[in-house]
């Protein structure tokens, strides 16, 4: 018996040493705890930038709608869908869609022809030709309106990019929830990074808008007030 024993032992050992790997349970369920609770993680990243997204949709919506009441333009719906078109032509001539004052400055811009026209079946520049106005007051006026209109595709741009990560967000979420796979895993998690990396961009721009715009308020408003002085022979103060 003692002999069998001892043949047993010295028969395990050989068999380990000769390179079978001794299996670690408790190594893998900590590693398969920590992955679940990665997983879990993950899908409530991917849940709370989709929430972001769709709050970041709802208030791109708002300011649409005022930018367009301040424009004057009576038909918005037929005025979007002409601008949705003017986005496509400038994919097409590769214009910048999103600078019309400089493409409407270039008699040989496609896009500006195109802005000028889109200006005119809406009569935007209307408001700018009032008799009282001297001659700076309906440029800046002229330009104002197109800075707004300018605003107008910029959030529409925007607002189709927030919407597209914010349904590839809920996707990643629904995915995420019933991965079991470890690499599957981690290629969701870097797919909502990039997503996450795409509204933090798209944010970045909302607020460089925000910036220039009120730049260019106050810039009109100098103007105003210089030439306000210098109409009654004085001099600004600051």
């Amino acid at each position: 018996m003692k002999k069998y024993l001892l043949s047993a032992v010295l028969s395990t050992q050989l068999l380990f040493s000769s390179g079978i790997p001794t299996v670690d349970v408790l190594a893998i369920a900590q590693t398969l705890a920590q992955n679940i609770k990665e997983i879990a993680e993950w899908k409530e990243t991917a849940e709370r930038w989709s929430d972001t997204a769709s709050h970041y949709s709802s208030q791109l919506t708002a300011y649409e709608n005022e930018l367009m009441s301040k424009t004057g333009i009576r038909d918005s719906v037929g005025f979007v869908k002409d601008l949705n078109r003017l986005q496509q032509y400038a994919k097409v001539y590769g214009d910048d869609y999103l600078d019309l004052a400089k493409a409407m400055a270039n008699p040989s811009s496609n896009i500006g022809n195109l802005s000028r026209s889109l200006f005119q079946k809406y009569n935007i520049f209307d408001r700018c030709e009032n008799q009282i106005y001297k001659d700076w007051q309906k440029e800046n006026c002229k330009l104002n309106l197109q800075r707004e209109v300018t605003q107008i595709a910029t959030v529409q741009e925007t607002k189709k990019m927030v919407d597209t990560s914010a349904e590839n967000l809920e996707k990643l979420s629904k995915r995420v929830s019933s991965s079991q796979d470890i690499k599957d895993s981690q290629d969701i998690a870097n797919a909502i990074n990039m997503e996450m990396a795409q509204m933090q961009i798209i944010q970045m721009k909302i607020d460089m808008m925000e910036k220039n715009n009120q730049a260019m308020a106050r810039a009109e408003q100098e103007q105003q007030k210089r030439e306000i002085y210098s109409t009654l022979g004085k001099v600004p103060k600051y």
